[in-house]
């Protein structure tokens, strides 16, 4: 097996939902783009009457924002802990096959995770690009504090076939926990709602009025990924004119919505999935393989 690394990627709007367990691929990559996504299925349970946009909060930092639906998934530090222990579960096996065990993880590992958890709140799928923080300097860029990759070396040596089998140890430890068990995917996103696509219009517009025509904001991060005065000109009036037309809060708060009525009509199972992962975050479950 080779060294690889993978490249932590924009969440966008089709991507699959999973948690970063599954860290242990066959090609020896730990957390992939997709690892930590939001539920973003196209349908769902809608809410049976909603606020209208002057009812929603103002929001001008990203810090405000906030999703029901965060208290029934893993934090990212529970992330970690889910992929070490599908991690160790792994090298374990390779140890029984007589291989030498993968001790180490990433120095930057919990930072690349903790950076993809906060790209789902700075790079959404429904409002696009809003990070208040960085934007000055780096635009749309990640700043280089935040880990684009990680890389771990499974041994050389280890047949494909033994790799696969502890590989799918790994994963199968931690599966129960995995995002995609949450009752019908997850929450819809709050993207085709008519007050969102009326938001998006305004911010258009005002994007329009600073020289911009830009219609997407989710186009606009991946449209404009340079490091030059003008792409981060560009962010910066994207920024501005989401809190100046109140695109970001009119979306969190459509979203919430939908959160609530999705969490309403599911609690059962989600309480039962919340209890799964904190089951296997428990040190008695540490190292049982299910």
């Amino acid at each position: 097996m080779n060294a690889t690394h993978h490249q932590a990627c924009v969440p966008r709007r089709s991507a699959r939902v999973a948690t970063a367990l599954l860290a242990i691929v066959a090609a020896g990559t730990l957390a992939a783009c997709a690892s930590v996504q939001h539920p973003s299925m196209s349908a769902g349970v809608q809410p049976t009457q909603g606020n209208p946009p002057a009812a929603f909060a103002h929001i001008t930092d990203w810090k405000q924002i906030r999703r029901p639906i965060d208290r029934y998934l893993p934090t990212a530090d529970e992330e970690v802990a889910l992929t070490r222990l599908g991690f160790s579960v792994a090298t374990t096996c390779l140890a029984s096959h007589g291989y030498k065990r993968i001790d180490a993880e990433p120095a930057d590992y919990p930072a690349f995770v903790r950076g993809v958890r906060r790209d789902l709140t700075v790079r959404s799928d429904v409002y696009g690009f809003f990070d208040t923080d960085t934007v000055g300097k780096f635009g749309y860029l990640r700043p280089p504090t935040t880990p684009g990759h990680v890389m771990v070396s499974p041994p050389n040596s280890v047949p494909d076939g033994i790799f696969r089998t502890c590989q799918s140890a790994g994963v199968r430890v931690t599966g129960p926990a995995d995002q995609d068990q949450l009752p019908k995917g997850g929450p819809a996103l709050a993207t085709n709602d008519p007050r969102v696509v009326a938001a998006k219009s305004q911010w258009a517009r005002c994007m329009s009025t600073h020289g911009y025509d830009i219609a997407d904001p989710i186009s606009a991060i991946s449209d404009h990924q340079r490091d030059t005065a003008s792409d981060k000109a560009i962010a910066q009036t994207d920024v501005a004119c989401k809190s100046e037309t109140n695109f970001v809060g009119i979306a969190t708060g459509v979203q919430a919505e939908m959160d609530n009525a999705y969490i309403a009509a599911n609690k059962p199972a989600l309480d039962s999935y919340k209890a799964t992962v904190a089951a296997l975050l428990r040190p008695a479950d540490a190292m049982t393989p299910r």
